[in-house]
């Protein structure tokens, strides 16, 4: 496999059926624009924000090559755990689906609602959404926003303070603050990685293994896999997760080198 490069887009708040592929995200009273255009180049104000990793295929005993992995961050913790809420309980299509119902609902700009509009919106108007579930959560973490700025850009630490304080917050556990920590600071090794995506990532790459369904179990597995491997992988798992990184499994797998 050659040296390419993929973008990652597996925020909800890229929507897949714009032309070029467009993500918007609100910073306190600010727009911050991210486009994708053809050859996998990152355009648009929010460009300067993404993160890269690079994986050496051979060392993860995937052939030959190297894959560089570009990817936005969430700008803001605010819209980090409000996505991590939305994707409690459901697969990856119903939480997509969530995300842009609340949006499409109170954002006329396409990103993700600052919290006071949020919490202008009343109970029934989101339970005709099919939010009902969501909605005790969401008004929590809002108000909370609100007094500690989770709705502002990301301070020095990336936002690990404010993701301390969210621990202490009803309806957020370790899945959804791991989650939330992943879409800020774009490091994989922050990912749940018993999650439903990472395994079939892994069913993708390594589909010769019987893997484990349970994500207690998947996880113990993956970790042991994965050994001194574990966020190139897990980042890789990610990619090839995301519709638009299966096309890389015809240059890997057929390559692959299985890991023992």
């Amino acid at each position: 496999m050659p040296n390419r490069c993929h973008v990652l887009t597996d925020h909800y708040g890229w929507r897949p059926h714009s032309k070029p592929l467009r993500r918007v995200q609100r910073v306190g009273s600010q727009l911050v624009e991210g486009t994708l255009a053809s050859g996998e180049e990152l355009r648009g104000q929010a460009a300067s924000s993404a993160i890269g990793a690079e994986i050496s295929l051979k060392e993860v005993g995937l052939g030959d090559g190297r894959l560089q992995v570009l990817r936005l961050p969430t700008l803001t913790v605010w819209e980090a755990l409000a996505t991590a809420v939305l994707r409690q309980v459901v697969r990856a299509h119903t939480a997509r689906e969530r995300f842009c119902r609340v949006v499409d609902a109170v954002s006329p700009d396409q990103a993700f609602p600052a919290p006071a509009m949020l919490l202008a919106c009343g109970e029934r108007e989101m339970g005709a959404l099919g939010l009902r579930f969501c909605w005790p959560k969401l008004t929590r973490l809002a108000g909370w926003a609100q007094e500690t700025g989770a709705d502002q850009a990301v301070g020095p630490d990336g936002g690990r303070a404010l993701l301390e304080e969210a621990a202490g917050l009803s309806g957020l556990g370790p899945w959804s603050l791991a989650v939330a920590a992943w879409d800020v600071s774009c490091d994989p090794l922050h990912y749940p990685v018993g999650d439903f995506v990472v395994q079939a990532g892994a069913a993708s790459l390594f589909d010769d293994r019987p893997w484990a369904r349970k994500p207690d179990e998947f996880e113990l597995e993956w970790r042991t896999h994965c050994g001194a491997h574990l966020g190139p992988l897990t980042l890789l798992a990610l990619v090839v997760a995301d519709p638009r990184g299966q096309h890389l499994l015809r240059d890997v797998a057929p390559q692959a080198d299985r890991m023992a």
